[in-house]
């Protein structure tokens, strides 16, 4: 004879990005299902994908590695589902280029957009 009781479900939907874990016994089942906000998402993935384009031009002189890199993350914002680990690993290897410019207003708000929709550190 089973001693076990019988599984408990929750579901829980959450919009946006989360941080942190779910901790459970082994009686329950838990299905989190974490989905962004698309309306704000769509507008920020836009702002994103126009501020990109903003540093193209105003670092069209810098070194021709910056401008690749630019242009891969512009590539990849481009299509339907960004892959955000891609974008994020990209953006640090500018940054690195970038050096002390880094500090500058437009590349600031760009790293707080990536960060905001596609996580990381």
């Amino acid at each position: 004879m089973s001693t076990k009781r019988p599984r408990r479900g929750r579901d829980f939907f959450v919009g946006g990005s989360i941080t942190g874990s779910v901790i459970g016994d082994d009686n329950s089942d838990i299905n989190i299902t974490i989905a962004p906000d698309v309306e704000s998402d769509s507008a920020s993935l836009d702002e994103l994908r126009e501020a990109i384009a903003l540093l193209r031009v105003q670092f069209a002189a810098e070194d021709s590695r910056v401008r690749y890199e630019l242009q891969t993350i512009q590539d990849e914002l481009g299509e339907d589902e960004p892959d955000g680990g891609m974008i994020r690993s990209r953006w640090k290897q500018v940054l690195k280029l970038l050096g002390p410019l880094k500090d500058l207003t437009t590349v600031a708000q760009t790293t707080t957009a990536i960060l905001a929709l596609f996580g990381g550190k």
